[in-house]
């Protein structure tokens, strides 16, 4: 009688010590699916420059070359560009469209250019923090302008052919900077002065072209 109490006992505490091992491989198991943890990417401040828009290339790994202080050429990803300056060219009528290659611009320099709109693809940048178009021929742009929900600072500083900004830039709800310095611009749509919004510093609303050059 002894004995089969005994080996009862031997039974059920090896059955406990097997329930034991399967919750804790259970428990392992689910603390290793929410242990993962993304990696933030790092935002490299280097300023790359697109000398010649036309002509851009992708090698075998995807990657594009760039100058870096406009005197030494680097291959890179482009996803790893954030701060990009388009070389000037007067002479190029053509919207550089080879920026739109760069999905993770934060900064993006085409002055200095003789495009006189800007593509409505303008939206793909959907990161882009800071966009200058100054001292360039832009006459009009695309109502896609007021898409780039993360643009702070906007600038047309002596864009002379430039008379008026889309409604749709109100919908640029963290825009905190408009440098409209020697445009032909002469008032800001109705919305971006009601009452309750984000306080927005204008630049140059009273300074035009005609009075730079008196």
């Amino acid at each position: 009688m002894f004995r089969q109490i005994k080996n009862r006992l031997k039974d059920i505490k090896i059955a406990t010590i097997i329930v034991l091992l399967s919750f804790n491989l259970s428990s392992c198991q689910e603390k290793q699916k929410v242990v993962i943890i993304p990696v933030k990417t790092e935002i490299n401040p280097t300023t790359y420059y697109l000398d010649n828009p036309a002509k851009i290339k992708t090698d075998a790994l995807g990657r594009v070359e760039l100058l870096v202080e406009q005197d030494s050429l680097v291959s890179v990803y482009p996803d790893s560009v954030f701060y990009l300056r388009v070389a000037d060219d007067f002479k190029d009528e053509r919207f550089p469209t080879e920026v739109f290659f760069f999905k993770n611009l934060r900064f993006l320099w085409v002055g200095m250019r003789a495009f006189k709109t800007v593509p409505p693809e303008i939206n793909t940048l959907e990161y882009l923090e800071e966009l200058d178009f100054q001292h360039g021929a832009l006459q009009v742009l695309p109502k896609e302008i007021g898409d780039l929900k993360h643009l702070k600072r906007l600038i047309f500083l002596f864009c002379c052919d430039l008379k008026k900004l889309p409604d749709e830039i109100c919908n640029l709800k963290n825009l905190e900077y408009l440098n409209v310095s020697f445009t032909e611009i002469k008032s800001l749509p109705a919305c971006l002065q009601q009452p309750g919004t984000k306080p927005l510093e204008v630049v140059g609303l009273k300074n035009k072209c005609k009075d730079a050059y008196k």
